[in-house]
């Protein structure tokens, strides 16, 4: 798909009027982490046609200068994909996480949803978000997002994972091609960032009936 997948933040008690979270009396601010994948099931369903062509197709290839899907392009750029500012069918995973990073087991809720999608980012963008520091502020969200992300990594790495092993952060690196009409070949160029949440994976995002953020390229 195009968009498959997308993050958000619940806020849990509100405890300074819904900002950036924070304490109040010593109470702590509560957020549940969710996870947000593109419910494809609602529209190819187990001996559908739809499915069968999938099937054939086995899987998406992504070539420097095209992309071939594995559902028509029509479905998945467009009514499979969680796109901006529409309301799409999602299969919704809620989290909290204890302040090692551990997952609070009775937290964990799973579920069909209907998100709709806010904001649809580059790395870039949320990049610039947190340097300017919008990431903390007016977008909190995202500061939230990615606070949760360093410390799940961190107790990850302390039970051993491979990310541990591997260099923080880690570049990304972009091929693209280009047609010269003039040579009559094709011009490569690769483009190698890093990015403030190298190492972790990045969606899109989005709340149930509410507010998402979105990554190019998923």
């Amino acid at each position: 798909l195009d968009i498959d997948d997308g993050i958000s933040v619940q806020v849990l008690n509100d405890v300074d009027g819904g900002s950036a979270g924070g304490s109040a009396g010593g109470e702590e601010a509560r957020y549940r982490y969710w996870i947000h994948i593109a419910d494809v099931d609602r529209w190819a369903p187990r001996g559908s046609k739809l499915l069968e062509v999938a099937e054939r197709r086995g899987t998406s290839l992504y070539l420097p200068t095209m992309t071939l899907c594995m559902f028509p392009e029509n479905m998945s750029s467009h009514t499979m994909s969680l796109e901006s500012w529409e309301d799409k069918c999602a299969l919704s995973l809620g989290v909290e996480l204890n302040a090692d990073g551990t997952i609070i087991p009775s937290s964990i809720i799973l579920s069909p949803s209907l998100v709709h999608v806010d904001y649809r980012l580059t790395y870039d963008q949320v990049d610039e978000m947190l340097d300017e520091g919008v990431g903390y502020t007016e977008e909190w969200q995202i500061g939230a997002l990615l606070a949760a992300a360093t410390k799940r990594r961190e107790h990850r790495i302390h039970m051993g994972s491979t990310e541990g092993m591997v260099p923080f952060p880690i570049p990304r690196g972009m091929v693209t091609a280009e047609y010269n009409e003039e040579s009559t070949k094709y011009d490569v160029s690769l483009k190698v960032e890093t990015t403030h949440n190298s190492g972790s994976n990045m969606t899109a995002g989005g709340e149930e009936k509410g507010s998402a953020y979105c990554e190019d390229g998923d």
